[in-house]
């Protein structure tokens, strides 16, 4: 006899989405520690159950075909149930066929600056090619656009990777950076993304970093060369360089200043919307009590991110805004009571990225938000915050029909 949906519906009860963030199944290798680790649970599961692999990189999760994933494509497809193309896939198609250049976000902002008379800024991640939060042939596409549209100052903040890269790769990059650049083009200061591209609140570091932009504030170098092997003589890897301002007979090259525009390019929002909010919101001590007080406030600056970086900043111009999307898991479970649970290092990946793009719940569904330990590097901490974690969520188990948590 066959069921209908509502006894079937009745049989299943409780199901849990558990995401092991950064997990992956590969053939034997050293350095392996999914290998390495015990997991005597995992282990007694994949003996005594079934169960298959997903591809989670490349096309299968909207990427080029040799990127790896990433927590925010991985997230998105979820929540979507299908392949979304992602935004580095076409960003690349308008580099390819010219409309890159003439994309009404940046002309805007180029208009602004020779209106104004004032400097165009392009801040963002140098990083390699495979990186998911930032791309080099968008970076280059972006200098070409400003030499194309004939912009008498241009000036780059550089934000250093080390985590996507090896940790000593930003000398390299950006010697090479410097060597392609045009005179009228500087780089004005240099800081790791520990600083610029924190997404946890640390107010501390995002202030260290728009305060070197903004108001020339930092350690201080002639050159962005000198400020990375000043930065290797202090003992910093790429990612935890010191936000170091670039001058020149010690006045600052090229600080933002009022009526001045910044282009983002940085892909994801996830470790770059923390950074935009002390530049576009005009009450940001009010909005963000926790935060130090910013040593300048910029007034008319025109600001233009690459991507969307979600609702609620109506100063902002998306170059490539983001297309709604439809019938996500949230949406078609919203007659179920759902919760969404992760620490806060991960929190965005479970609500924004897997909603659809939404900051405030949406469709009844609750959230569960533990804090992620505060420590330089999580290698001090591997377990981060999974204990307190599980802890809670096991006292919320039985008022949900359906729950995802994301173990970091």
């Amino acid at each position: 006899m066959k069921k209908t949906s509502k006894q079937i519906e009745k049989k299943i009860g409780l199901v849990v989405l558990v995401i092991w963030d950064g997990f992956g199944v590969a053939k034997k290798h050293l350095g392996d520690a999914t290998q390495i680790a015990r997991m005597p649970v995992w282990r007694r599961l994949c003996r005594t159950h079934p169960y298959s692999l997903l591809k989670a990189r490349g096309k299968w999760v909207g990427l080029p075909e040799t990127h790896p994933g990433n927590s925010e494509a991985g997230h998105q497809t979820i929540g979507a149930g299908h392949v979304v193309p992602g935004d580095i896939l076409t960003i690349d198609k308008t580099i390819k066929d010219k409309t890159f250049f003439t994309n009404p976000g940046f002309l805007e902002a180029v208009q602004h600056v020779k209106k104004n008379k004032s400097v165009l800024h392009l801040i963002g991640l140098l990083t390699e090619d495979r990186s998911g939060h930032a791309c080099p042939k968008h970076i280059r596409a972006l200098i070409e656009m400003a030499k194309q549209q004939k912009v008498r100052r241009v000036a780059l903040h550089i934000f250093t990777d080390g985590r996507d890269t090896s940790p000593l790769d930003a000398e390299q990059l950006i010697a090479h950076l410097e060597s392609e650049l045009p005179s009228n083009f500087v780089i004005a200061s240099v800081m790791g993304r520990f600083y610029a591209m924190d997404r946890n609140r640390r107010w501390g570091r995002t202030l260290l970093a728009y305060n070197a932009i903004t108001h020339g504030e930092g350690v201080r170098a002639d050159s962005a060369s000198h400020a990375i092997a000043q930065a290797y003589n202090r003992g910093e890897t790429d990612e935890f360089v010191l936000p170091t301002v670039i001058c020149e007979k010690d006045v600052c090259v090229a600080p933002v200043r009022d009526n001045d525009a910044v282009i983002f390019w940085n892909l994801r929002s996830d470790r770059a919307r923390q950074m935009l909010k002390p530049f576009v919101e005009p009450h940001f001590e009010k909005l963000q009590p926790e935060a130090p007080k910013r040593h300048a406030i910029v007034k008319h600056l025109y600001f233009v991110t690459l991507t969307e970086f979600g609702k609620g900043l109506d100063s902002v111009v998306s170059a490539f805004p983001h297309h709604e999307l439809r019938d996500t898991l949230l949406e078609t479970l919203r007659h179920k009571k759902q919760l969404y649970a992760a620490e806060s290092e991960k929190f965005s990946m479970v609500t924004y990225f897997m909603n659809g793009g939404y900051d405030a719940p949406k469709f009844g569904e609750h959230r569960l938000r533990v804090e992620s330990p505060y420590v330089t590097n999580y290698k001090d901490r591997p377990e981060m915050s999974a204990k307190k974690l599980t802890e809670r969520l096991l006292k919320r188990i039985p008022k949900h029909d359906f729950i995802t948590v994301n173990y970091a």
